[in-house]
């Protein structure tokens, strides 16, 4: 027989239990927390000798070990806030890269060619080196580069006799992943 295991609502949920929206804020506070202990640290230098503001004299008077201090938790905040936020970052990953998928089922399979050359050279290509594709001519590059131009899926710019074709940053990085 398995036991029950019962929640206790006092206790602090677990961070990747939370929302999303839960996970920012704390992200957004934490960094608000880091900032003002960092000021506070900045405003001490500042201060002339001889003034007194309680908490602000101790971290006058250690300096160098609170600006030591002050870098270590700066580490430690960033890999926090990165933990609290990386399930996110993996979700926007997983819909740009559904949503390029839905987008090149739409396409023509010379588009589809076409991008798949792109995203594997970097992101550019001249058209000329477009048309020696396999099963491609001049004139099918030619008429498929204006039809994705057309869609703004990339965009043409014209070097000398040729054209240079830029695969949309935003689609490159989500077509260079698959």
């Amino acid at each position: 027989m398995a036991a029950k295991t019962e929640i206790n609502p006092l206790q602090m949920p677990k961070l990747r239990q939370m929302s999303q929206n839960r996970r920012l804020a704390l992200a957004v506070s934490t960094i608000a927390a880091f900032l003002f202990l960092s000021f506070s640290i900045i405003f001490t230098y500042r201060l002339p000798p001889g003034y007194s503001f309680g908490l602000f004299d101790f971290l006058a008077y250690y300096h160098m070990e609170m600006m030591l201090l002050m870098a270590a938790l700066g580490v430690a905040v960033g890999a926090f806030v990165f933990y609290l936020l990386y399930a996110r970052i993996e979700q926007k990953e997983k819909e740009s890269e559904i949503t390029a998928e839905m987008l090149l089922n739409f396409l023509a399979e010379e588009e589809r060619k076409i991008l798949s050359f792109l995203a594997k050279g970097g992101g550019s290509a001249y058209q000329s080196e477009i048309s020696r594709l396999e099963g491609m001519t001049r004139l099918r590059a030619h008429r498929a580069l204006a039809r994705l131009a057309k869609k703004g899926i990339l965009s043409l710019e014209r070097v000398g006799k040729t054209n240079k074709v830029f695969l949309s940053k935003p689609l490159y990085g989500a077509i260079s992943k698959n």
